[in-house]
């Protein structure tokens, strides 16, 4: 392969945006042609359920702020809020605002590694797994806007605690985007980023014995305003109501392994036989960077090790609460798929660095079965569309059926639990798909 395939060439990373924008489009066009106007599972509890807005619907902080489950989604309700008040809430319109966001999560990603990718030609491809099959069903289901967002916040605060100047200013914008990660959904992420801050800056103060003083006590208040204002407040304002799963260690660790394998490779197994031989595999990178001490010396780096650290940390929370399921859905861990391009960005710079037929192989391999998964799930991906668009055009007929006198109410295929208490609330408040 000619060393300008590798190296900045402009034509091969013009094609490769092209690729990766055609990627994006199409996404978005086959979203939007398969969207029904109809409410779909959790999205029913938010808004007309036992934690649903009052009679008037107003932007109350006590609205915004009661938990879900034992998340806050405050800022995803906001956005629901305000489509209530623009458009009665119609999801058609939803799912148009969930896919761009999900557009931010990708620029805040590649905000993040953009110098660090100067010198690689076709790295717009790198992002492709990003807006393939296996994003689908958070394209599709704008309830999962909490997690996207919790993670695209995650992302600009690594941003401006990483790659910006290190200064009180930027410490600061970071606690706020840190705190609308949390409030997003979780504060695992944010605390994935914190864990990789204060590394950072433990690698900086040992390097730097001038102005140690100063830097020991900025980093214990930052770590000690960062647990006043996120996870102490986070404890009260969750719902204590919520059953959390009984922990069990020897379900953890296959489901803690399977997800980082699917994130990282695409694949997905029960067999710990192929699964652990894989996530050695993509760890080869990150134990070099590791072991030659080169993530002490870049900032870009270091914000690569952030992002890695922070979606281990939220994979972790995952396994935690979803031991007894037989596998973590897409929804759980497509989050983490941001490790994905991650890897393959690291076996890139391990070629670079050592210029060695092992490495160049290594990379040849990773990127060479992303390419395939990406391109053989492509029609997969057809027929997901398809199946979601069959599930709501009949949970839309179930809803309808039931507003005309003709049905129960049991719209399973939108809600596990009967919807009649959920669908007179949702008449009483007008919504667009109660409407003729």
């Amino acid at each position: 392969m000619n060393i300008s395939f590798w190296r900045d060439d402009r034509k091969v990373r013009n094609i490769s945006w092209v690729i990766l924008i055609t990627f994006i489009v199409i996404n978005f066009i086959a979203t939007m042609i398969i969207s029904v106007d109809v409410l779909y599972g959790d999205a029913w509890e938010i808004w007309v359920g036992k934690h649903g807005i009052d009679s008037d619907p107003s932007l109350s902080l006590s609205t915004l702020f009661t938990a879900h489950n034992v998340h806050l989604i405050v800022i995803m309700k906001a956005i629901y809020m305000i489509s209530y008040f623009l458009f009665d809430m119609n999801n058609i319109y939803i799912t148009i605002i969930n896919y761009f966001i999900t557009i931010t999560l990708f620029l805040s990603f590649y905000l993040i590694v953009k110098d660090y990718l100067k010198d690689i030609a076709f790295a717009p491809l790198l992002f492709t797994p990003l807006f393939s099959y296996y994003f689908i069903d958070i394209f599709t289901w704008p309830f999962l806007l909490s997690t996207t967002l919790m993670v695209t916040f995650g992302f600009l605060a690594i941003y401006f605690g990483f790659i910006k100047d290190r200064s009180i200013k930027n410490i600061f914008i970071m606690f706020i985007f840190l705190i609308l990660s949390s409030i997003s959904t979780n504060y695992t992420f944010a605390t994935g980023v914190m864990l990789a801050y204060i590394i950072k800056e433990i690698i900086y103060i040992s390097g730097n014995k001038k102005t140690k003083k100063y830097d020991i006590t900025t980093l214990l208040i930052t770590i000690t305003i960062f647990i006043l204002a996120i996870p102490i407040p986070f404890s009260f304002l969750r719902n204590t109501d919520a059953t959390l799963t009984i922990i069990h260690i020897e379900a953890i660790i296959p489901n803690f392994i399977k997800s980082i394998v699917i994130a990282t490779a695409l694949i997905s197994s029960n067999n710990l036989l192929l699964t652990i031989p894989i996530f050695i595999f993509v760890s080869i990178p990150i134990l070099a960077f590791i072991i030659n001490k080169e993530v002490f010396k870049n900032k870009n780096l270091q914000a690569i090790f952030a992002v890695i650290i922070a979606s281990l940390t939220s994979i972790a929370a995952v396994a935690v609460f979803r031991v007894l399921s037989e596998s973590i859905q897409t929804r759980h861990y497509a989050f983490s798929l941001i490790l994905t391009p991650i890897v393959a960005i690291l076996f890139i710079k391990l070629h670079y660095k050592y210029k060695t037929k092992v490495t160049r192989r290594l990379a040849m391999i990773y990127l060479t079965t992303i390419s395939i998964i990406v391109i053989v799930t492509i029609p997969v991906g057809v027929i997901r569309y398809m199946q979601i668009h069959r599930t709501m055009t009949n949970a839309y007929n179930c809803v309808q059926e039931y507003y005309q006198g003709l049905g129960s109410g049991e719209c399973k295929m939108t809600y596990p639990t009967s919807l009649s208490k959920h669908l007179d609330r949702a008449k009483e408040l007008g919504l667009s798909f109660t409407k003729d």
